[in-house]
C-alpha cells in the first residue's frame, strides 16, 4: 500500500463515522492535533475541543445533522508533508441558534473543507474552512 492510499485509510473510518453525526472516531485518530479553524473559532488544540466548541454546538443547532462528502483527495504538499483533504456539506433542520444566528425552522447547509496532515498513523494537524447557506 502506498503512503498516500495509507493515509486515506487513517481517515476513512473518521469519514464514515462522520457521515452519520458520529464524531468519536475522530477523537482517536487527531487527540492531539492542532484544529486551524475558520473565524469566529480560531485554534484549537485536540480533538475534543475541536467537538465541544464547534460540532457539539452545530448538532445542538441542527439536531439532524449529516454530513455530506463530494471528494477526497490525498498527497504530498511542497514540504513533503502528507495530507488527506475532504469537501461536501453538513445540513440539517436548523431549530436552535448557533453562533448567535437565530434559527429559521427550515433546512440549512454548510460547505465544508478540511485538510488533515498525517503522520505516524494519526493526524497531527487539521485546517477547516466552511460556508453557511440557509
Amino acid at each position: 500500500m502506498s503512503e498516500v492510499d495509507s493515509a486515506k485509510a487513517v481517515m476513512a473510518p473518521v469519514f464514515a463515522s462522520m457521515r452519520s453525526g458520529d464524531f468519536e472516531a475522530l477523537a482517536r485518530v487527531a487527540p492531539e492535533a492542532l484544529f486551524r479553524m475558520c473565524h469566529p473559532f480560531g485554534d484549537l488544540q485536540g480533538a475534543d475541543a475541536f467537538m465541544r466548541e464547534c460540532l457539539a454546538p452545530l448538532q445542538v443547532a441542527l439536531p439532524d445533522l449529516e454530513r455530506q462528502e463530494f471528494i477526497r483527495i490525498a498527497g504530498f504538499d511542497a514540504e513533503g508533508a502528507l495530507w488527506v483533504g475532504s469537501g461536501g456539506s453538513y445540513s440539517g433542520r436548523w431549530v436552535a441558534p448557533w453562533l448567535g444566528i437565530p434559527p429559521t425552522g427550515r433546512s440549512a447547509v454548510m460547505r465544508f473543507h478540511e485538510f488533515y496532515r498525517i503522520e505516524g498513523g494519526s493526524a497531527s494537524r487539521c485546517r477547516r474552512s466552511g460556508t453557511f447557506r440557509r
